[in-house]
This record gives C-alpha cells, sequence and structure tokens, in this order.
C-alpha cells in the first residue's frame, strides 16, 4: 500500500471518531511519510496549531507503519536519531481491502484518543476535558431512586457467559416452578392461616396451627394439569448456589431467578433470609419453625422454608449456618421434609420450594477446614459463580456511569460531569469491595465535587477516599 492510499483511510478513521467525540474535534494528520522501500513510515497525530505551540512541533508523536512484516533491520533502528520511539507499531495492509482487521483499526483508533487526550490534558484545564455523568447509560430517575435499582451489563464476556449459565438454568426447573406455584396457590388460605396463628402462645392456636400442618401439610398433592390429575415430578429440591466476592450482585442474581421463575407471583413468593444476620441459637426456627412445648422460651413460628411454600426462598451467606442446621437442610433438600422443633407426628411436614443460597466464602477450603459440610455443597445441582468487578472492565464504564447517578440522585446533588482524567484514574482500581466500593467512592468523589463548588468530578475527587 503507498503511503497516500494508507493516509486517506486513516483520515476516515479520524474523522469517525471526531464525530463521536467533540473532544477529539482538532484532531488532525499533518500527513505520512514514507523514507525508502521496506523502511516504515510514520504518520504525525499531534500537528494541531490550535493547541500545539511552535516551539513543540519538533516533539510530536509517531506512529510506525509497515508493510507485511516488520524488517529486522528497521526494527533496530526505532529508538535512534532518525526513528523515535513510536506510540505504535501497525501493519498498512491490514486498514485496507481483503486483509482489513477491525481489531488493529480499533487498536489504532485507541492509541490517538489515548495521545490525543494526554495533549489536551497538558493545554487545556481538566474540567474542560469532560463527559456528562450518564455518556454510557441514561437512567430513569423514578428507577434510580428505588432501593433495589442496579444495571446488568453483558459487554464483558465474563458476565454475559454468567448470564447465559442462569437463564439456562431457569429453563431447567421453570416447569417444576410452575407445578409448585400452583401447589401453593391451593393452599393459600391454610399458610395465610400459618402466618395468622404464628407468634402466638394461646394453646387454642397452636392447636389449631397443629391440624393445619397435620391435614395439608404432610404429603405433596396432585395437581391438575390440562384436567388431568398429575403428580409433580420434584425428585429432589431445585437448589441453586451463587458463589463470589462481598458486592459482586449475589443478592440481585437471586432476584433475577426469583422474577424468571415466578413473574407476577415475585412479590408473595419470594422471601430472602440472611444467615449471617442471625443469631445461631435462633436460626433452625427462622428456618424450619417452631411448635412450643415442653422447652421454654419458644414461641409459635411457621419458618421461612414453610412460609414460603411453592415459592423462591433465597438464603443468603449459607457459609455462616450452623453445622447442626446444615445437617437439617442436608436433610430437607433429600426429602422436601422439614424438622419442625416441638413437632411430635410421625410424619413429616413436606414443603416444596425453589432453594436460592448465595455465600461469598470459598465453601471448598470451608470444608477443608471443617466448617462446611461437602455432602451439603454437592446437593447444590446448580452453581452460579459471580465475577469481580476487576474482572468485567467491559462492563466498567457502564456501571461507573449507573452508579454516578444513583449517586447523584440519592443525595440530591448537582454534579453533571465528569473529567476523562477522572474516568481513566478510577477504572484502574481493582475494586476489592466490587460494586459497593464503586457506589462508595462516587458517593465520596461527588460530595468532594459539591464542597469545591463545581458540578464536574475531577481525578483529585476520587484521590481523597479511605476504604
Amino acid at each position: 500500500m503507498d503511503s497516500q492510499k494508507l493516509c486517506e483511510e486513516l483520515k476516515v478513521i479520524i474523522e469517525t471518531i471526531k464525530e463521536c467525540k467533540d473532544e477529539f474535534e482538532h484532531l488532525k494528520i499533518s500527513y505520512v511519510q514514507e523514507f525508502k522501500k521496506n523502511q516504515p513510515y510514520y504518520i504525525q497525530i499531534t500537528n494541531v496549531d490550535e493547541i500545539i505551540p511552535e516551539s513543540d512541533k519538533k516533539n510530536v508523536s509517531h506512529i510506525y507503519f509497515y508493510n507485511e512484516s516488520l524488517k529486522k533491520d528497521n526494527l533496530k533502528k526505532i529508538g535512534n536519531k532518525d526513528y523515535q520511539i513510536p506510540l505504535g507499531l501497525f501493519c498498512a495492509n491490514k486498514f485496507t481491502g481483503s486483509e482489513r482487521e477491525y481489531s488493529e483499526i480499533a487498536r489504532f483508533e485507541s492509541v490517538i484518543k489515548n495521545e490525543f487526550r494526554n495533549i489536551l490534558n497538558k493545554k487545556i484545564e481538566e474540567r474542560q476535558i469532560s463527559k456528562k455523568i450518564s455518556w454510557k447509560v441514561e437512567i430513569d430517575e423514578d428507577f434510580l431512586k428505588q432501593n433495589d435499582s442496579h444495571v446488568s451489563l453483558l459487554s464483558d464476556p465474563s458476565m454475559r457467559n454468567v448470564m447465559i449459565h442462569a437463564e439456562r438454568i431457569v429453563s431447567k426447573i421453570e416447569k417444576e416452578s410452575e407445578f409448585m406455584m400452583k401447589m401453593r396457590e391451593k393452599k393459600n388460605t391454610e399458610l395465610k392461616e400459618l402466618h395468622k396463628l404464628s407468634f402466638s402462645s394461646d394453646k387454642r392456636n397452636i392447636d389449631g396451627f397443629k391440624n393445619i400442618l397435620m391435614d395439608k401439610f404432610l404429603k405433596i398433592e396432585e395437581v391438575k394439569e390440562d384436567n388431568k390429575s398429575e403428580k409433580t415430578r420434584i425428585p429432589r429440591i431445585p437448589a441453586i448456589l451463587i458463589e463470589g466476592s462481598t458486592g459482586t450482585g449475589k443478592t440481585l442474581m437471586a432476584k433475577y431467578i426469583g422474577k424468571n421463575l415466578l413473574s407476577e407471583n415475585m412479590n408473595n413468593a419470594f422471601s430472602k433470609i440472611s444467615i449471617a444476620n442471625l443469631n445461631k441459637e435462633t436460626i433452625d426456627t427462622e428456618l424450619f419453625g417452631c411448635i412450643p412445648g415442653d422447652f421454654t422460651g419458644s414461641t409459635l413460628k411457621a419458618g421461612k422454608i414453610l412460609s414460603n411454600y411453592g415459592g423462591v426462598l433465597f438464603l443468603d451467606e449459607i457459609g455462616e449456618a450452623p453445622l447442626q442446621v446444615q445437617v437439617k437442610l442436608l436433610t430437607y433438600m433429600d426429602d422436601m421434609t422439614i424438622s419442625m422443633m416441638g413437632y411430635q407426628n410421625s410424619e413429616p411436614i413436606k414443603v416444596p420450594i425453589v432453594l436460592v443460597a448465595a455465600t461469598n466464602r470459598d465453601l471448598k477450603d470451608e470444608i477443608k477446614n471443617g466448617n462446611f459440610r461437602e455432602d451439603l455443597y454437592h446437593r447444590f445441582t446448580y452453581k452460579i459463580k459471580l465475577p469481580d468487578l476487576k474482572e468485567r472492565k467491559d462492563d466498567f464504564r457502564f456501571l461507573l456511569s449507573f452508579a454516578l447517578q444513583k449517586m447523584k440522585i440519592l443525595e440530591g446533588a448537582n454534579v453533571e460531569r465528569i473529567s476523562i482524567k477522572a474516568i481513566e484514574y478510577v477504572e484502574k482500581f481493582d475494586f476489592n469491595g466490587n460494586f459497593r466500593e464503586l457506589e462508595s467512592r462516587c458517593s465520596k468523589a461527588i460530595a468532594n465535587a459539591e464542597i469545591n463548588g463545581r458540578d464536574v468530578i475531577l481525578k483529585e475527587d476520587f484521590e481523597d477516599y479511605e476504604f
């Protein structure tokens, strides 16, 4: 390819960048110069009179191109007085014709953008090179005010694969879930009555509670399907384990599964219980219920599993469960029966649900240390591993844009923009606290900008942060 043809191709690419990004309006290619046959030729990208003083033009940056392959002799010349160290090396053949490679063009664009921003940062105030905080994704204000507002973006391969895996799990258990919801509808009256009787110490209420259990919950009844009576095919509790670090979105994933299985029944058939927030002595009764008897200090309680009959129960931080509770969970997951404290009937209580659990611990390590039962771990037929934020680089700017908008609304701030330098600075963090840490950093940066009377977040606003 001759230098003139290459130059024309590159100008098209540059014009595309300029059309999409206002900050690049002064970007130009001064020329493409070819030296000798089989030697590299280069472009100057920084010959911009509005920005670069005459005295600095000798220090312009270069990008080198070569035909087909870079010759060893030319490679040796790079870095001497004739060939300064370039911003990048590119094969000219990859920019046109049948050999055109869009990955190379994208790499070229990235090099151009980064270098031009470096030039602008030296000549222009940081606040002038900025974007609206909604530059990547614009979220409705009413949605942002909701407590569970979130955004799931799938441009990153790791998260996209997770979501595909989650969809497959839902499709595998949705028929069982539909059966369970029909059973829940049949027992809706009894479930409401059990809830009404709970927390009572009156003997009549306790007896009524026992009678409902024995009459309605000792077996899984038949469900009519297309005017035919069929027994539900639920060989074992459908159980899903969500693993991931703190702040990766385990609760959001559990709700995503619940909404896809329950649809309009989500509000009354999905329940969450955080084991980490419970007293170890009360976890058993909170999950499996309790009927007052000879032991003291007990109250009548249906328990989360029975109360959620036919729905989806989310056990958060299952890694915190005491071993004796793990044993009861194991039994329950095997045959769908719960062992309620104080319940003396020889026939067990049958309770079908979809069980979703989450943990931020490495349960395999917990098994080795004797803190978690290996057989319980393997009872979770389906497992979903959520990636850390540092693994979602392709999604990061979408998530940053969302977090900035959310924190702005929650705090009633007037911040509207964020500098490019601030974006590039914050995306280098590892974010060990994941999305929660991202929200915290954004909140602090917004506060710093407002304190300093600015409507634009600068790099310095993110630097003043302790975590």
